[in-house]
């Protein structure tokens, strides 16, 4: 049913947001140079405008314009968006809504809604939205399977979550097509360097990682990373001491790296109820690298115009057969 999907996807976004403000917080408490907190409020406005038009797709009664004030007032954040957000595409209905928003500035309100009705009860508009739809769920779920096949190879795990970014101001909109191309390359190398350097080092006690990448006006490229180490590989502190260490490194010092948590994971009989609950807590972690995907997902290119993958994680471990006696 629409209206399930709907309720779910928008419950994403909602804990999608939550997440968000506690990692805004942290950084406040950090003092950190650079956080997400316009970012922030201009991914609220997202959300505000993905559940306004929802409800507007399916209005059976004349239109009033009273019911979509806070859309009508979010069209307002459309030019604020594109900006903060240079490198992602949006959902559908976004998109639908910013092209008329940029085609009717000039008519009314009521018009402006009737048009934008209009627009998502079109084949196009809902072939697009299933297909949104489908690969934001089968992302999910190909996600959660990793995890579980990480546990299942190794039920005890070290869990790091981690923040890189960068210090020097980049301002997307405001640099060339060859130094944007540039720029891309150096910061794939450099994600590059770092997962070779952690395997280097850790060789057979990563099992696995998850990456993915982001933009904004505000916070320019960051990376979240996730880790699953055995747990008597190191220390956590050691750990996130040469996460640290080799992202500055690689970076010529140019590097920020945030630790966002450390965990573990394990599977003694003493805390069982505890250790499905932190793998729960995991799980939602891990979804929201993937969940505001949904409404705006960062596209990035090669100079010859080839698809870069903004999102990724290691291979499943295999597990080792017993030898046959």
């Amino acid at each position: 049913m629409i209206e399930d999907d709907y309720l779910a996807d928008f419950d994403d976004l909602l804990e999608y947001g939550s997440y968000l403000k506690v990692f805004h917080n942290n950084e406040k408490e950090h003092e950190w140079k650079r956080s997400i907190g316009h970012s922030l409020e201009l991914l609220e406005n997202l959300m505000v405008i993905e559940k306004q038009l929802r409800i507007l797709e399916n209005d059976k009664s004349e239109i009033n314009i009273e019911t979509y004030n806070s859309l009508l007032k979010a069209r307002w954040a459309n030019p604020f968006i594109k900006e903060n957000f240079p490198l992602s595409g949006f959902s559908p209905y976004v998109t639908t809504f910013f092209q008329k928003t940029d085609e009717m500035q000039l008519n009314s309100k009521l018009e402006l809604l009737q048009a934008t009705k209009a627009a998502l009860s079109q084949p196009d508009f809902k072939k697009s939205t299933i297909q949104n739809r489908k690969q934001y769920r089968e992302k999910q779920t190909q996600l959660s399977r990793y995890i579980n096949s990480l546990f299942a190879y190794s039920p005890k795990l070290l869990v790091i979550e981690s923040d890189l970014s960068y210090l020097e101001e980049w301002d997307y909109n405001c640099v060339d097509e060859s130094l944007k191309s540039q720029r891309i390359e150096q910061i794939q190398n450099e994600r590059n360097k770092l997962i070779t350097k952690l395997k280097q080092k850790y060789k057979k006690d990563l099992i696995g990682y998850i990456w993915k990448i982001d933009y904004s006006l505000e916070k320019n490229f960051h990376y979240n990373i996730i880790l699953f180490l055995k747990v008597d590989s190191q220390t956590e502190n050691d750990i996130v001491d040469f996460i640290k260490q080799a992202w500055t490194e690689i970076t010529d010092s140019k590097g920020i790296h945030l630790n966002k948590n450390c965990h573990n994971f394990g599977s003694n009989d003493s805390n069982q109820i505890e250790d499905k609950e932190k793998r729960k807590a995991l799980l939602d972690c891990a979804l929201h690298l993937v969940r505001m995907d949904y409404s705006i997902k960062m596209k990035l290119y090669t100079v010859d115009g080839k698809s870069l993958h903004t999102f990724d994680r290691g291979q499943t471990p295999k597990r080792i057969q017993p030898k046959k006696s």
